[in-house]
């Protein structure tokens, strides 16, 4: 019920903003025959094999997938439409292995604070977090929002309140200094 929810909503405003008739018509005219998305990840792959423990290099995407685009894609990407593969090919399974454990470790701990912990302001920020992950993780699969550097900061500090949260103390304030 919360994804129809959700999707409902981004339907009324993004309608609202653009317009739902202008809305209509770009999903229109997109077609799988004009998409060469697809085709950018399949000739991707065999970098990955070139490159497998540590990568092409951290940004090396758009210069390393030139020598690999076959010839039925003409546009030139400098991002991979899917950052875990990109994340793969550039940092290898060694990086993305670090990248994904540190990943599913926030995942975790954002839970434990959901379930162990008693405030609700620590519940409300865990859960929080839970969603930010879930809707990254998503988003990752088909763009890369991670290559925006605004995206990342905020999910980094999304993954360290997912460890602080964990333990953050209440001091309510003592006696004395409600007095003095």
């Amino acid at each position: 019920m919360l994804i129809i929810g959700v999707f409902i909503i981004d339907l009324f405003i993004v309608s609202a903003y653009f317009g739902l008739e202008r809305v209509k018509e770009r999903l229109a005219q997109t077609t799988v025959i004009q998409e060469t998305r697809d085709e950018v990840v399949r000739d991707a792959y065999p970098i990955i094999s070139d490159f497998p423990l540590f990568g092409s290099g951290g940004g090396s995407f758009y210069s390393t997938f030139p020598s690999y685009q076959q010839s039925e894609v003409t546009a030139f990407y400098d991002q991979l439409h899917n950052d875990y593969l990109q994340f793969l090919i550039e940092y290898g399974v060694i990086g993305s292995f670090i990248l994904f454990s540190i990943f599913v470790f926030c995942i975790y701990k954002s839970m434990r604070a959901m379930h162990k912990r008693r405030n609700s302001i620590f519940k409300g920020s865990a859960y929080a977090c839970l969603m930010v992950f879930m809707g990254m993780g998503l988003h990752m699969f088909v763009d890369f929002p991670l290559q925006t550097y605004a995206n990342a900061s905020y999910f980094v500090i999304f993954l360290a309140l997912s460890i602080i949260i964990n333990n953050l103390k209440i001091h309510k304030p003592s006696k004395l200094s409600r007095t003095g």
